[in-house]
């Protein structure tokens, strides 16, 4: 069980470090994929920690996956995984970028980075 949780927890680490390197170059849509990516992997160490079975479930929704774990999400969380769903869906379907990237500037960005760091937090704190 701790392999399996250390490889989503490592993976997690990989795509946190590859945010920043985006968000340094500008590249804020795709950063905020791999943000979600991230908090997505952080999110299955959990599950996997919580459940008997080691393989979670092969989905994307940050809210769905942590259903099944002691993973509360306050009306602030909440809001805020909504927010950032929306850029996993842009990793997957192209043809959206165009559309979500008008309202993705670096103060935008800032801000989800503040409510990540937070949520990013509790879940290792749960997974510890």
């Amino acid at each position: 069980k701790n392999d399996h949780i250390d490889y989503w927890k490592s993976t997690a680490e990989e795509d946190w470090n590859r945010v920043h390197w985006l968000l340094e170059k500008k590249d804020y849509v795709f950063g905020l994929f791999c943000l979600h990516l991230s908090l997505e992997k952080l999110a299955k160490a959990l599950w996997v920690k919580e459940n008997q079975v080691n393989f979670p479930p092969r989905i994307h929704e940050l809210k769905y996956i942590l259903t099944d774990t002691s993973m509360l999400l306050d009306q602030e969380q909440a809001k805020f995984v909504d927010d950032l769903q929306k850029y996993q869906i842009e990793g997957r379907y192209p043809d959206y970028k165009q559309y979500i990237k008008k309202y993705t500037d670096k103060d935008f960005v800032d801000d989800m980075m503040v409510k990540a760091k937070s949520l990013r937090k509790c879940l290792l704190d749960k997974i510890s």
